[in-house]
């Protein structure tokens, strides 16, 4: 009664558009309607969905396998989800986030162990916004999941700065060395689940894994909501 009350007061309203989205869905169902999901036989590294060769990679993941083990999204990252995860990044629909992750957690291999790990923001721009996307999205995959979230086993001990509008190499370059996995608190042999809000040139989720390998880790998993699939 509670529940319905308190929608009856403060409607929800999608995350992509702002139009009321009718009950406790994060998007209306338009928006909904026009998600691309990720196909479930798509690269488990690079998530192309074209030419899978064996062990579910494709030709050019088989010849170059990056640092972490798998990198799972659960959309394409476009249309309505780049307006909803935009929000939650520049806007401060913090609930956004939580809910964003349930909804990907919801489609996405769900992992038997490991520990949810967020990527981490720098300092800087942690105070400048106040919050932290991916751990916000972090929590709403754990809670469907239901494994623990950690947010002291990776540090980002230097600021790159926005990536927007950066090419994928100098992604790459301003993001070399950017992260450290303290071996002390890092299991040995742990299994990670490194969640993130988008995948854009993938150089995020290999410097994470560079470091948390480092420090022990056996496996390192990346989850994140959308992907860029060009």
């Amino acid at each position: 009664m509670l529940t319905s009350l308190a929608e009856a007061l403060f409607p929800s309203r999608c995350a992509a558009c702002r139009k009321l989205a009718g009950g406790p869905q994060i998007l209306c169902a338009h928006c909904l309607s026009e998600l691309e999901p990720v196909p479930p036989q798509a690269c488990r590294v690079c998530c192309d969905s074209g030419g899978i060769h064996h062990d579910g990679l494709c030709g050019r993941c088989t010849a170059h396998l990056p640092p972490f083990d798998e990198l799972r999204a659960a959309f394409a990252y476009g249309g309505p989800m780049r307006e909803a995860l935009l929000a939650l990044k520049h806007s401060g629909h913090l609930e956004t986030g939580h809910r964003l992750g349930r909804l990907a957690a919801s489609t996405l291999p769900a992992p038997e162990r490991g520990i949810v790990v967020p990527v981490p923001l720098h300092g800087n721009r942690l105070g400048e916004r106040g919050y932290n996307q991916a751990l916000l999205i972090a929590r709403g995959m754990a809670a469907v999941w239901r494994l623990p979230v950690h947010t002291d086993l990776l540090l980002r001990i230097r600021d790159t700065g926005s990536h927007r509008g950066r090419t994928a190499l100098q992604r790459r370059a301003s993001l070399a060395g950017a992260f450290l996995a303290p071996p002390d608190r890092v299991p040995e042999s742990a299994t990670i689940i490194l969640v993130d809000d988008v995948a854009a040139s993938r150089s995020t989720a290999v410097e994470c894994s560079l470091a948390l390998k480092a420090a022990g880790a056996r496996r390192v998993l990346v989850r994140v909501v959308a992907a860029s699939l060009d």
